[in-house]
């Protein structure tokens, strides 16, 4: 028999781990090497596969691009040991501030092309270089002439996700261009109307003359959501020639790959005739050709080429002529000029603002309010939409349940509804102080609201003899039980009412995992999600402010600006004082807001993050800014720089019926916002690593937040706003972390 124009391909869904592009590398040399002793030339793995398609918003986070951009250098590296395999692999891909899907092509350790995934391929018309970690490769969509074992010439297409199949698709454009095989990195969820990937390649096999083979995502990608089943193909004229379908849980190497020679003859004389048929039509491919030294040539049948190796290697004509000079070799011995200098930037005269939630211009322009009204505006829709003539609130006597009401005040007020039809509850249970108890009550009053006390500890005792908690017990049964006994009164006396439920919980909270799933994490309608705890205390600092708030609600509003934030859930102490602080608990809201600013705006790393926030919280630097100032109160008291005691709340809230209070101490923004604690670099290391710990581990209650109009800065909300696993391997950012540990306890 003849063989010499058969090529060995293999698909295959390797055993990756969710968001671990480390560990993801070191699986895929694995089976680079496995391949590479069955014979394989060219071999496929799923879309994204470093990373995981369902990462969702984390793949423009700085420290999954930065190790995804290490793993694709360790396999270019390994590559060398591999000559005659070629390599597909899926990664996010950062090019010109804009992060794609892509598909890179490497081979004896190099980077022969990237194929980024794009909603209109048609639009491709011209290939770009493209650089990483040294690596010059072309970026677009493009056609690879490669070479079999025996020398005999094929053209390789790649295609990222799936995309239609009609007469003017990307396939058809490939195989019209000449391409002998297609190489599919897909990640296609299971659905009861979806047809299989066999069934999928095998009908683009037919439409292209071409070999096809396909490896779609597998079990380790998230289970939020969808269900990815490892399943891999080659086909060829409509017939699959080999496929495989991993249902459990493990991938590669368990059997979840397909691997076949096939013959090249039929389909390498059909991908010329195509070809020719074509030349007269403007092409947007380019060959990116290899041979058996994998020497490049680039081709182009509608521009003279500029140079021979001008999409593959030497890209320096592309890079400017200040770098020149400055290159170095890199372990393929290519010499690269695009090196750029590595600065040291000071920023001890600009370091971030450390309220950047409340100082940022974004915030309508410094109208604070403007987003509370906002959000009223949200509420009293949803409500008239409802057709709700109440709304039923737990009011704890803490920030949160505060600025909900007077939220749902003011949506009240708008939809002429009186105010009295807006159902206030006191639930008071084991761990609730005198403080907030009489907060509560006040603000209930103050408002105009009806009022009405629910105590649960009984049903809270009685639950717990039900499910023989013993007594004594004070772990986390003991604290959820109560949150969830609140939420339950609350959603049941909103049937009573037709009323929905307004939910308090915010930003930070979210952001921390921080409340009782399916407790206060729950609620009909959330009016806080996009609020920070640092801008709930400065939005209800400016309302105590407000020339036409009364005297009475500025002080109520000053009495739960200084009382400790606190869940409350354990006895307080002889006195009735609050025995739990958040704060102390999970650590400073200005240091965890100023992370997740920095995390979801810019997708700061760790340890760059680290070093903003030292300089930022330094006592230099809020010094110079004006942040270190000790107002007074009206009794010449110092003013503490977080509300760490309940000492300022009593005596704010005793003087509540005094006609001077208000005007006779210092604004409500200069006491509780304009006030910010240094912290050590010990410190802030300590709560970095909290921050992380809990972001990244707490995504599952995030996905199922309730309803709430985005009015602030940023929101975590999955629906549009913010998309990330709850199951993710978090050991790149432990690792960036662990690194930052180790260096600083090395000083």
């Amino acid at each position: 028999m003849y063989f010499k124009n058969y090529v060995n391909l293999f698909s295959a869904t390797p055993g990756f781990k969710l968001a671990n592009p480390v560990y993801n590398a070191r699986t895929l040399i694995d089976l680079m090497r496995y391949a590479y002793d069955t014979g394989a030339e060219i071999l496929v793995t799923p879309e994204l596969g470093l990373t995981g398609v369902t990462c969702g918003d984390l793949l423009s986070q700085d420290r999954l691009l930065a190790g995804s951009a290490a793993a694709l250098q360790e396999i270019a590296q390994a590559s060398v040991d591999y000559p005659q395999l070629v390599t597909l692999v899926g990664a996010p891909f950062l090019f010109n501030d804009v992060v794609y899907s892509t598909a890179f092509v490497i081979s004896r350790g190099q980077i022969l092309g990237a194929v980024p995934q794009l909603k209109n391929p048609s639009a491709v018309t011209a290939l770009e270089p493209a650089n990483l970690n040294g690596y010059h490769f072309p970026f677009g969509q493009q056609l690879f002439r490669f070479y079999t074992s025996h020398g005999e010439p094929y053209r390789l297409g790649v295609i990222v996700g799936r995309q239609p199949l009609f007469t003017d698709s990307l396939a058809t454009r490939l195989a019209a261009e000449g391409a002998t095989v297609l190489a599919d990195l897909l990640a296609i969820p299971v659905s009861s109307d979806q047809r299989s990937i066999s069934e999928l390649i095998s009908a683009q096999s037919v439409a292209t003359s071409a070999i096809c083979l396909a490896a779609n995502a597998g079990s380790y990608e998230s289970t939020a959501d969808n269900l990815f089943i490892a399943e891999t193909c080659i086909a060829c004229n409509g017939e699959v020639i080999k496929s495989c379908r991993q249902a459990g849980v493990h991938g590669w190497p368990n059997r979840s790959g397909s691997q076949a020679d096939v013959a090249l003859g039929e389909f390498y004389h059909l991908a010329k005739s195509s070809a020719l048929v074509n030349l007269k039509e403007p092409l947007y491919l380019r060959y990116a050709a290899a041979k058996s030294t994998f020497s490049p040539t680039a081709v182009s049948s509608t521009a003279t080429p500029r140079s021979a190796s001008l999409f593959v290697n030497d890209t320096t004509e592309f890079w400017d002529d200040e770098n020149e000079g400055s290159g170095k070799t890199d372990t393929t011995g290519r010499t690269s000029t695009m090196q750029h200098p590595t600065h040291r930037h000071d920023l001890s005269k600009n370091y971030p603002d450390p309220r950047p939630f409340v100082q940022s211009k974004e915030l309508y322009g410094g109208d604070a309010l403007q987003a509370v009204e906002n959000q009223a505006v949200a509420l009293a829709e949803r409500l008239r939409r409802l057709k709700a003539t109440s709304a039923v609130l737990g009011i704890s006597g803490g920030l949160d349940s505060t600025l909900s009401l007077l939220i749902t005040a003011r949506a009240f007020d708008m939809l002429g509804l009186p105010r009295r039809q807006i159902i206030c509850l006191t639930l008071p249970g084991f761990g609730t102080s005198n403080q907030t108890y009489k907060n509560a009550c006040e603000l209930i009053e103050t408002v105009g609201a009806s009022f009405k006390e629910i105590n649960i500890q009984a049903a809270v005792k009685q639950h717990f003899a039900d499910i023989d908690l013993p007594e004594g017990d004070r772990g986390v049964t003991y604290e959820n039980a109560q949150a969830r006994e609140r939420t339950q009164i609350l959603m049941d006396i909103a049937n009573m009412h037709n009323g929905p439920v307004i939910g308090t919980g915010d930003l930070s909270e979210l952001a921390l995992g921080w409340c009782t799933y399916n407790g206060d994490h729950m609620s009909m309608y959330g009016v806080n999600g996009s609020f920070t705890k640092t801008m709930i205390r400065y939005f209800l600092a400016c309302i105590a402010d407000q020339p036409a708030t009364s005297p009475k609600l500025a002080d109520v509003l000053k009495a739960i600006l200084a009382t400790p934030v606190s869940p409350e859930l354990l006895p307080p102490s002889d006195d009735g004082a609050i025995a739990q602080h958040t704060e102390k608990l999970a650590g400073p809201y200005d240091l965890h807001d100023y992370f997740l600013y920095h995390t979801l705006k810019y997708g700061t790393e760790p340890q760059e993050l680290y070093n903003l926030a030292c300089g930022s919280f330094s006592a230099t630097t809020l010094q110079e800014r004006g942040y270190l100032k000790r107002a007074k109160t009206a009794a010449n008291a110092p003013c503490p720089v977080t509300p760490e005691t309940a000492d300022l709340a009593s005596s704010a809230a005793d003087s509540a019926n005094s006609k001077d209070s208000a005007n006779s101490a210092v604004s409500a923004v200069e006491q509780f916002v304009h006030n910010v604690q240094p912290y050590t670099p010990e410190e802030i290391l300590h709560w970095l690593n909290t921050f992380y710990r809990r972001f990244l581990t707490q995504q599952f209650k995030r996905n199922c937040m309730p309803d709430g109009a985005k009015t602030g800065n940023l929101s975590l909300s999955p629906r549009g706003s913010f998309a990330m696993p709850s199951d993710l391997d978090p050991e790149i950012w432990q690792q960036d972390l662990a690194e930052l540990n180790a260096r600083c306890a090395a000083k």
